[in-house]
């Protein structure tokens, strides 16, 4: 099965009711060029350096105007921040006159019901809590206060995530900088003006989605038409497609094998899901290595820091809209994710790959022996 349309023809389900839309964001706009300014003379500083790991979140250290520090997600795929409800960090109360100064400047385009914002998530749609965010520093980026702030149950969210955080900075806060990470080095810095020059490997255009604010990029499948993607940088996965596209797939028969994948959001479901292993994902001229790939729905389809962290050195320059990687010689390839069973793609079917429990009270994969459930 040629696969042509494998995002396109999908792209009609995207269409949300969703906080996190780009007509939300002010100054959320497209450019129809991407050409470099000169960097500065004294060349670039960044703004804020902080430690990363490869498949590891993004994690940052911010400091309140009172002097207290929590860490904080980095997460492109959230548009305004995320609080929690009591202790700690936590929003201001809206009040009547900043909500319409976010009416007026085009913040957000509807009233609240109540305080109260419908968001869209990968588990489910969500009716959250507002504030207003209090600004912190981290390092030398200032996040000034004012802009909204989703409240949800911040610890539950973390404990699904591989470290600890106290709350979220979303992309309206991000977007205002150029954020490269680099793995090879093991540092995320972020740049208020031109980033240092770097000869890339491969850079394409980047927009916002018109739906859900995230940075969009295209991508293609064995040389098909492209289609577009999200960056979250908030979410741990390969690549999430639309359900549709997913059981499309499937039925092609295009996974090598089949696995089944469980995760968390801010809404504190944990959900399961089958994922298939996918070849042949490419992102302008580059070829990807084997990606897990799992169904998302409502929320838009887009690749995570699992095949961000792929990559040697990744670039969202907002500034000039492009989204620029270098890849290592030889790219790992993804493996399904095995809960308890998996199915392992054998000419004409998925025999299942059973587990078998141990003395201790664990559980093994018997993969060697394929046995069959």
């Amino acid at each position: 099965m040629k696969a042509k349309h494998w995002v396109t023809s999908l792209m009609s389900l995207m269409s949300l009711t969703s906080l996190m839309a780009c007509a939300l964001l002010q100054g959320c706009d497209t450019r129809s060029s991407i050409q470099a300014d000169a960097p500065a003379p004294n060349g670039p500083s960044a703004l804020l350096t902080i430690p990363i790991e490869r498949g590891k979140h993004w994690i940052a250290e911010a400091t309140t105007d009172d002097g207290h520090s929590y860490s904080m997600l980095l997460d492109t795929g959230a548009a305004f921040a995320i609080l929690g409800h009591e202790g700690g960090l936590t929003p201001r109360p809206l009040t009547p006159e900043v909500e319409a100064g976010w009416l007026k400047r085009g913040v957000i385009r509807a009233p609240t019901a109540d305080g109260a914002m419908s968001v869209s998530m990968p588990s489910q749609d969500r009716v959250l809590k507002v504030g207003v965010f209090p600004g912190v520093q981290i390092q030398k980026w200032r996040i000034a206060a004012g802009q909204p702030a989703l409240q949800a149950d911040i610890g539950q969210f973390a404990s699904a995530t591989d470290v600890r955080f106290d709350g979220v900075v979303g992309i309206e806060s991000m977007r205002a900088l150029t954020w490269r990470a680099d793995y090879v080095s093991g540092t995320l810095s972020a740049y208020g003006d031109e980033a240092p020059a770097h000869d890339w490997q491969q850079c394409v255009f980047m927009t916002f989605g018109s739906d859900a604010g995230l940075p969009m990029i295209d991508a293609g499948l064995d040389g098909g038409e492209a289609g577009q993607l999200g960056i979250d940088t908030g979410d741990s996965a390969d690549l999430q497609l639309g359900r549709e596209a997913f059981e499309w797939l499937r039925a092609g028969r295009r996974f090598s094998a089949m696995g089944l994948a469980s995760s968390s959001d801010a809404s504190s479901q944990i959900r399961h899901e089958p994922s298939g292993l996918l070849s042949g994902v490419s992102i302008g001229q580059r070829m990807m290595p084997k990606l897990e790939v799992t169904p998302v729905d409502p929320f838009p389809q887009h690749v995570g820091l699992g095949l961000l962290s792929k990559m040697d050195r990744v670039e969202l320059d907002f500034r000039h809209f492009r989204f620029c990687f270098d890849m290592p010689a030889k790219p790992v390839d993804s493996k399904v994710s095995w809960v308890g069973a998996a199915l392992v793609r054998a000419q004409d079917g998925y025999p299942i790959v059973c587990s078998r429990s141990r003395r201790t009270g664990g559980s093994r994969v018997a993969a060697s022996k394929q046995k069959t459930c």
